[in-house]
């Protein structure tokens, strides 16, 4: 069955904003004429975005395709989001344990994997760079602004928390979001910043 032919921009679209699938709307685009694209992708599979998925590798190739040569990529995610409460609520670490177990397709800690997947979409290890922010939550304001976050994230997953735990699951939610805020427990995890720079090889 032949493909489906992809209608090219003619002219870039500048000051634009366009929604649709990753990889669908980068096919769309010229090789080798964007200077830099700035991404923080979902990589957990556990929520659900208005039907839209993410296929890293894929989206890495258009990434590569359409980057000029020196190009930047830029990546920023984080490290052990959600696991890497600090606490002593048994409670909380039971449900966390629990539902760490339940989650299928779920990786907490994806930040070192990136680098292989930027290697098969194209870029060179070399020319791959990772920067690493140690965040900690210690003031009230941020404690309560991260609670709220942290509420905003469990109702977007809802219906996995309740697959998994069941009637806990709202326990679970209020029980994690007052840990933040408790001065005796603290969250921490590591912000990456993952810098790629394409540059084409010549034989």
């Amino acid at each position: 069955m032949p493909q489906k032919e992809i209608k090219k921009h003619d002219v870039l679209p500048i000051n634009k904003i366009i929604c649709g699938d990753a990889v669908e709307e980068l096919k769309k685009f010229p090789d080798n004429s964007i200077d830099l694209v700035v991404t923080s992708p979902p990589y957990d599979k556990i929520r659900k975005y208005n039907g839209f998925s993410y296929n890293l590798h894929s989206t890495g190739k258009e990434i590569y395709r359409v980057l000029k040569d020196g190009g930047e990529l830029i990546i920023i995610d984080v490290n052990g989001l959600m696991f890497d409460m600090v606490t002593d609520n048994q409670r909380l670490l039971s449900l966390m344990k629990k539902l760490k177990n339940g989650l299928t397709n779920f990786e907490p800690y994806v930040c070192g994997k990136i680098k292989g997947y930027l290697y098969k979409a194209g870029f060179q290890i070399n020319h791959i760079k990772t920067t690493t922010r140690y965040m900690q939550f210690i003031t009230p304001k941020d404690r309560e602004n991260e609670s709220k976050l942290f509420n905003e994230r469990f109702i977007q997953i809802a219906p996995t928390l309740q697959s998994i735990l069941g009637h806990e699951a709202s326990d679970f939610t209020k029980i994690f979001c007052d840990e933040i805020i408790n001065p005796n427990s603290y969250m921490e995890y590591d912000k990456k910043i993952i810098r790629a720079i394409k540059t084409q090889i010549f034989n």
